[in-house]
């Protein structure tokens, strides 16, 4: 949460109290103090204006409807997402805010342009350093509809989510749904695991599977 909004006079703390009370007014139909909104608004804006402005892995609400209904619906959503970075630093949970949105305000924001959505590529990755290791993009044959897939995370239960990539765009506070805590590590022996599970799923669909390298 805090490494968007570096820089910005509301703190971590301070920002994740204003959602907390901004979504119990929203949900209870009251109105939002407009001090406390201005505040916030303050640290969205510092959000958007951070130097990161890559597309952004997004996933489609109904492949994951059923994981935010969950009481520890952030670390489940973390797993399903295959999203190991997010993780307690120090022993301290790490907070994770909820954004929802339409699609058409990404397709309106990039008319015009090459490409708005995508599938996730091994260029996709992150930018200087080693490739991911939770990152595992799908093989066409798998993916015919446009899709990647993730690698879940999971100790039981996986589940291989759909996700696809998205040009940048700038949250509204209308598009945070939730704030929650991810609170279990992922160790690299689970993330290794999980790579295992999910290329033998892949293993018919991968035309030269035994030209992979190994990889731990």
């Amino acid at each position: 949460m805090s490494s968007r909004a570096r820089g910005s006079e509301v703190d971590e703390s301070e920002a994740a109290e204003l959602i907390d009370k901004m979504l119990l007014a929203r949900n209870s139909g009251d109105s939002f103090d407009p001090f406390m909104e201005a505040r916030l608004e303050k640290w969205i804006q510092r959000v958007n204006g951070g130097g990161d402005r890559r597309p952004a892995f997004v996933a489609p609400f109904a492949e994951v409807e059923s994981i935010l209904a969950q009481p520890d619906w952030a670390n489940r959503l973390r797993d399903s997402l295959g999203l190991g970075h997010i993780r307690p630093c120090g022993g301290n949970p790490m907070t994770v805010v909820l954004m929802q949105y339409n699609l058409v305000r990404v397709h309106n924001a990039h008319i015009g342009k090459p490409a708005w959505a995508a599938t996730p590529t091994v260029l996709d990755d992150v930018s200087g350093q080693m490739p991911n290791p939770c990152f595992f993009p799908a093989p066409t044959k798998a993916s015919p509809d446009g899709y990647g897939y993730t690698v879940d995370l999971a100790i039981t239960d996986a589940t291989y989510r759909r996700e696809f990539l998205h040009g940048h765009i700038s949250y509204e506070l209308a598009d945070i749904r939730n704030i929650g805590f991810v609170t279990e590590d992922v160790l690299p022996a689970r993330i290794a695991e999980a790579r295992n599970s999910h290329c033998e799923l892949l293993a018919a669909d991968l035309v030269h599977f035994k030209d992979l390298p190994a990889r731990p």
